[in-house]
Parts: C-alpha cells; structure tokens; sequence
C-alpha cells in the first residue's frame, strides 16, 4: 500500500501534469496571434508560495434582430511562483462581427518575470508581440524593463507604482489593408499604477499605464483597465472589465481613444 506521503506526491505529479497539458493547448491555439492589456492583479509576493497556476476567460457576447453583431474574447494566463520571483505567461485574441463584416481582430502575446529585491522595490523584465487589424497595426514587437514599488501592501488592499522603458518596433498597414507600409522603431518611458482590492468574494483592480516617448514627448499613450470579479466558488467569477487606451498620434484614419466594457467568466486552475 502507498504511504500517505507517497500519495500526495502523485497527486501533486498528476495535478501539475494536468495543468501544463491545459497550459500548452492554450500555447498551441494562440501561438500564431499576437490585446495588448495584461492585468497584474497577481504580481505580488505576500502571501505567495511556490506554485504552478493559471487562468482561462472567456467574454462573448451576440445581438440579432435589427441589427446583428457578434464578438468573443478569449484569455489564457500561466503563472510561476518562486519565493523570490514571479513569471507570467499571457495571451489572448478578440474577434468580432457587424451585420456579417468583420469589425475587430486583435491578438497578443506577453511575457514577464519578476523579481524581488527587498521588500519595497522589485525590478521586472517583459516582452510583448501584438496585432490589431483595426488599428491598421501589422505587428508590434517590444521589450523592456523597470523597477516596481510597492507602496501598500495589506491582507485586502496592494498597490504599486512602475518605472521603466522599453524598445519597440511596429509595422503599420497602408490604409487600404496591405501589410507593406510603415515600419517605426521607437523607444518609451513605462510608468503605471496599479491597486487592487480583495474581499472575501469580490476582487476590484485599477492599473493606468502613461507611456510616452523617449524622444518626442507629445507621443504618448495611455491605457486605463478597471476590472471586477465577483466569485462563485474557489475557481469560477464572474468578471466585468473597462479599457480605455488613448494614443495621441495614431495612424492616418484610427481613431485617438478605444473604449470597451466587457463582460464574461474566469476559470483558475
């Protein structure tokens, strides 16, 4: 007969092997799209433990009748937690419809490591790729890094502020859709603020992002994410989300500011 130790060992191999074969489906399905909006909610070290964990979303939503629309956003998140650092995998795509014509095709790929340095300061490195067909954005690959400062820390209320910059290279489309246009490569100042609160059943977070660039000032963007989840159990919430992304100097034909309001379910695992 197996000890007891015995058995929580294969539990926790079986548990683990499961959760890497979900992980590398989302991996397999996503690979090859490239939202450009990660939430942090998780990238905190109180209270963290080493661990293999994850999160799928999913918001979609459809109208017929005299008007018919349809759209589904799809999430996937992997997580690596250390006593010392962090790593996050994300990745995501959205598409959608307008009385039968395609009116949004977005995709993202991110990735960032995190890690502690004392208990006020934390230094990070990410990397991101991303298209936005609607934004006439054919790819946009960046990396970066900076330091995070947590400025509170309790058992229901974080916050943090973030400095830094990073390298980017865009490809933008010619108005009419083919891919040969514009190819810029610039570099941005990082800054964001994030604060999140968590209840017993509802977790609240706030993170605005100020990225203007290095060497023109008056190019900058913003990007503001408000989300609210409310849980059912331990592994499903219900979740309602608000982007708001601005970019003062967008190309010929888009649109300065994009806002969205979402609304969908969250699975961790």
């Amino acid at each position: 007969m197996f000890s007891q130790n015995k058995y929580r060992k294969m539990h926790k191999i079986v548990y683990s092997g499961r959760s890497l074969l979900l992980g590398s489906l989302l991996f397999t399905c996503f690979t090859n799209m490239a939202l450009a909006i990660v939430n942090m909610d998780d990238l905190h070290f109180k209270g963290q433990k080493e661990s293999f964990s994850g999160s799928v979303s999913l918001a979609a939503s459809s109208v017929s009748g005299n008007s018919d629309q349809s759209n589904i956003n799809l999430s996937g998140q992997i997580q690596w937690n250390g006593d010392e650092y962090i790593n996050l995998f994300v990745l995501g795509h959205e598409y959608g419809k307008s009385s039968g014509q395609r009116n949004v095709n977005n995709s993202f790929v991110h990735a960032r490591h995190v890690r502690r340095y004392s208990e006020s300061l934390d230094y990070e490195f990410y990397s991101q790729l991303e298209e936005n067909e609607f934004t006439r954005l054919n790819y946009r690959g960046l990396y970066g890094t900076g330091l995070r400062i947590p400025f509170w820390d309790t058992d229901s209320h974080i916050a943090f502020l973030g400095l830094g910059g990073f390298r980017e290279v865009e490809k933008i489309s010619d108005q009419d859709g083919e891919s040969g246009g514009e190819i810029r490569r610039t570099g941005r100042w990082n800054f964001y603020l994030m604060s999140r609160y968590k209840g017993e059943r509802v977790i609240f977070s706030n993170t605005l992002y100020w990225q203007p660039r290095i060497a023109y000032f008056p190019d900058r963007r913003a990007l503001f994410v408000s989300v609210l989840k409310i849980r059912a159990n331990k592994k499903l919430s219900m979740m309602l989300k608000l982007e708001v992304a601005h970019d003062s100097q967008p190309p010929t034909g888009v649109e300065a500011t994009d806002k969205r309001i979402k609304t969908g379910f969250e699975y961790e695992f």
